[in-house]
């Protein structure tokens, strides 16, 4: 019963479906996940190799347990040493160098470990690692991007008539501003409905405008159904009349 309780903070997860932001973090992970995967082997490869050298060079380099340690890295097998490598040389911030006995420069061999070191840090810690992190974050922009692009295309033409923000504004004989032509005139959600209410209303119960607009439907012709939102086309030209004689 205790491990079936656990499936109840998995519900605690459909934050990501409700947030965009959040859903857009998770889309940065999968949508390369591909290319994630190949830089994760890439980087398995890496630190095998470093773990490899360790087991050979350096199996009694990794510091002892504390007291209060119960598990400490071993370097008995190149598959402990693998794990260990991974383990700590990922983890801690410095490379697999912090989790290493210290040496004083007098010490044999000082300048091949510190080299040794100084190798894992800047291609594990700096190169890949960052790597990764920047594949996530440029993804993670470009949805951010995409996303800040169809909000300012939504909000500056209309989808019904296909009017711009910037004519609709210049337009002389139109008092209402376009926020209300967007919600009051041509409101798409109210579009939406008014397609859903067709689409399941019996043909033989609609009247005459109503199988009209059905038969339209039914066709997929939305855009001859389009057309009767779209403004006159003599609008522009009394406007540009208009401004002549002004």
């Amino acid at each position: 019963m205790i491990y079936l309780r656990i499936f109840y903070a998995l519900s605690l997860f459909d934050v990501f479906t409700v947030s965009r932001d959040l859903g857009d973090i998770v889309k940065s992970f999968y949508l390369n996940g591909f290319k994630l995967l190949k830089t994760g082997f890439f980087l398995i490869i890496v630190v095998y190799f470093f773990g490899f050298i360790i087991y050979l060079k350096f199996p009694n380099e990794f510091l002892d347990p504390g007291p209060d340690e119960n598990i400490a890295p071993t370097c008995d097998t190149i598959l402990a040493c693998f794990l260990s490598t991974l383990d700590y040389g990922l983890r801690f911030g410095g490379g697999i160098g912090e989790a290493m006995k210290p040496r004083v420069w007098t010490d044999e061999g000082y300048g091949w470990r510190t080299f040794f070191e100084m190798a894992f840090y800047i291609l594990v810690n700096l190169f890949i690692v960052i790597m990764i992190q920047g594949i996530i974050i440029d993804t993670f922009s470009d949805l951010r991007k995409k996303q800040a692009e169809l909000v300012e295309a939504v909000d500056s033409r209309c989808l019904l008539c296909d009017d711009t923000k910037i004519h609709y504004d210049n337009k002389r004989n139109i008092q209402s501003s376009w926020e209300d032509h967007l919600t009051d005139d041509h409101n798409i959600f109210a579009f939406l409905d008014f397609l859903v209410y067709l689409k399941k209303r019996p043909f033989s119960k609609c009247d005459n405008t109503e199988r009209f607009f059905k038969q339209l439907i039914e066709n997929e012709d939305l855009e001859v159904l389009k057309e009767f939102f779209k403004p006159n086309p003599g609008e522009d030209q009394n406007e540009e009349n208009s401004s002549k004689d002004s």
